[in-house]
């Protein structure tokens, strides 16, 4: 039972691994004025996560006391991602990808890496919240947008 428990859990490692590399290589290439509205993005999704009582900036505890959270986040990720939203599958992507890192140590230096080129936006982030008002009439709080994930971002 052993052997089988293992060839999944490498097949799933290796199917995770692609999706992040994927990820990541779509981030390289964008401005850093489009990551900082990726980054504004993601906040304004982590704080919808926060109210429920996901703390994905603490994704080691948020595993041990919620261990289906990330199925549930991958899930919506998938839904977003068929309905053609994807400024919300980004934004979203950023956490599954976070808390799949948790329990993954193979998946830890390359979301470290996601989380460099996220910090790209950080500096752009008031300006990014600014014209997101201004085009789509969202207001989003990002007085913590530049907060990390706890043992992710290097």
């Amino acid at each position: 039972m052993g052997a089988i428990f293992r060839y999944f859990d490498r097949r799933t490692d290796r199917a995770y691994a692609a999706q992040l590399n994927s990820f990541l290589g779509g981030l390289t290439l964008m401005t850093d004025d489009e990551i900082a509205e990726l980054v504004v993005f993601a906040t304004h999704v982590r704080h919808g996560l926060e109210a429920a009582g996901t703390t994905v900036l603490d994704p080691f505890t948020l595993m041990v006391k919620k261990p289906g959270a990330e199925t549930q986040l991958t899930a919506l990720a998938i839904n977003l991602q068929k309905q053609g939203n994807t400024t919300a599958y980004a934004a979203t992507a950023v956490w599954v990808h976070s808390l799949r890192a948790a329990n993954r140590q193979t998946l830890r230096p390359p979301v470290a890496q996601m989380w460099r080129e996220l910090r790209r936006g950080f500096p752009l982030v008031a300006q990014a919240r600014d014209n997101i008002r201004a085009r789509v009439g969202t207001e989003v709080e990002i007085s913590d947008a530049t907060a990390l994930p706890l043992g992710l971002a290097a």
